[in-house]
């Protein structure tokens, strides 16, 4: 068994350590200040003369291979992003020739990484595309630029399918192009849907059109047995009226009145069906002049009532001049009915920014209406007022809608109950 250490040779051991401490720390000192080229160092095999030479290779080298171990994490890091990828990546040679494919490729082709490689990806040609799409597709990478586009390719079992992709090429640092990066989104589902939608917007646009034509035609036939049927009893009032009891004047009345209202009914479907037949006759038009022509031949008739009209600036636009005008006159005709019980009518004819939007207006000080009918509002035939108070079809705001919509635009309406209305279109 060891002998415990006495004092003294405690004292010695750590004044020992001391002193080697002290040389060690001037070593350093020396190193640091450049005044010393080697260093001995003790080891198992011997005593080995170190450089400072071979100390600054070392570090170089130490941090060399740190790089070069964070430039492979890094390479990994990207391979699992490509090879987990939901879309398929595809990398060639400047040839053509396929030199990697990650899963996505094989799961959407049927082609498994062996089978694809080494193949060209004509192999996927479908035949649905002629030579010239190719040729684009080829000048367009082979000039150093991204290729935008889809295409309908060819599963190994033969299934069709569309794609979405984007090819980029890949250069080396002289500049030269040595892969290039397909990458494939499988679109066939919303492909299919687009397909379905069109056609089911195809086949509402026809049942609308026979729609329309057969309403046309029913209109058109109904108004000669109603114009006729008017003017019998126009006759029979004129000759036979005061021979009538009150009993019966009274019931040739209300015949003559529903005969007109039928025919006031007719002629407004009829101006329905026009404004969706007609052709659009598009050019730029001088808005405020469309306006101020409607305004003048509606407030012509009713040179008695007190109207203040303020016209802002209403830009030109593209559009169709008559039907234009037919839309301010409907608009304007509409303001001047539902102010009939102001003392003072105020319409406003402008144009300005509406929830981020451009947009001209008309807006009146009517007895407006609730905004929670605002959707039924542009329907055929819809009425919010006693119509015994307030005459019309309820067809000529339906006649708005239709030539905004055939304009491409949209019309909305604000308006609160006996606080007037605001009618807003784009186009």
């Amino acid at each position: 068994m060891r002998k415990p250490r006495t004092r003294e040779q405690l004292i010695a051991d750590n004044n020992e350590l001391r002193r080697r401490l002290g040389e060690a720390e001037a070593v350093l000192a020396a190193i640091r200040q450049g005044q010393v080229d080697a260093v001995m160092v003790s080891t198992p095999a011997g005593a080995q003369v170190f450089t400072l030479q071979d100390a600054a290779r070392a570090e170089e080298l130490a941090e060399r291979i740190a790089q070069r171990e964070q430039a492979e994490e890094q390479i990994h890091l990207q391979l699992t992003a490509l090879e987990s990828s939901a879309n398929a990546i595809v990398i060639t040679d400047r040839a053509g020739t396929i030199v990697w494919v990650n899963p996505a490729f094989t799961q959407l082709t049927g082609y498994s990484r062996e089978e694809a490689i080494g193949q060209n990806p004509r192999v996927l040609k479908s035949g649905q595309h002629g030579a010239a799409l190719y040729k684009e597709l080829w000048d367009c990478i082979l000039a150093g630029k991204v290729w935008h586009g889809e295409m309908v390719n060819r599963r190994k079992d033969g299934a069709l399918y569309y794609e979405e992709m984007v090819i980029a090429p890949v250069k080396q640092k002289k500049g030269e192009i040595a892969h290039f990066v397909a990458i494939k989104q499988d679109v066939s589902q919303r492909k299919r849907a687009e397909d379905q939608l069109a056609r089911r917007t195809h086949e509402l646009e026809k049942a609308n059109q026979e729609l329309e034509a057969f309403s046309y035609s029913v209109s058109h036939d109904l108004r000669t047995p109603l114009y006729s049927a008017a003017q019998f009893a126009r006759l029979l009032n004129e000759e036979y009226g005061a021979l009538l009891p009150p009993d019966g004047q009274r019931c040739l009345a209300l015949v003559n009145d529903n005969v007109c209202s039928m025919i006031e009914l007719v002629n407004g479907l009829l101006d329905f069906s026009r404004t969706s037949r007609a052709e659009l006759q598009k050019q730029s038009v001088a808005t405020a002049q469309i306006a101020q022509q409607a305004l003048h031949e509606l407030c012509q008739a009713k040179p008695e009532r007190k109207i203040e009209i303020v016209m802002g600036n209403l830009p030109e636009c593209q559009a169709d001049p008559l039907l234009l005008k037919q839309v301010y006159i409907n608009l304007l005709s509409n303001a001047l009915k539902f102010t009939r019980s102001r003392e003072i009518v105020r319409i406003e004819i402008g144009y300005g920014a509406v929830a981020g939007e451009q947009a001209y207006f008309v807006k009146d000080n009517g007895v407006g209406f609730d905004p929670e009918c605002s959707d039924k509002l542009f329907g055929v035939f819809q009425r919010f007022h006693d119509e015994e108070e307030y005459e019309g079809t309820g067809v000529g705001l339906a006649i708005v809608r239709r030539i905004i919509q055939r304009h491409g635009g949209r019309i909305w309406a604000h308006a609160q109950v006996d606080h007037g209305a605001t009618f807003y279109f784009t186009l």
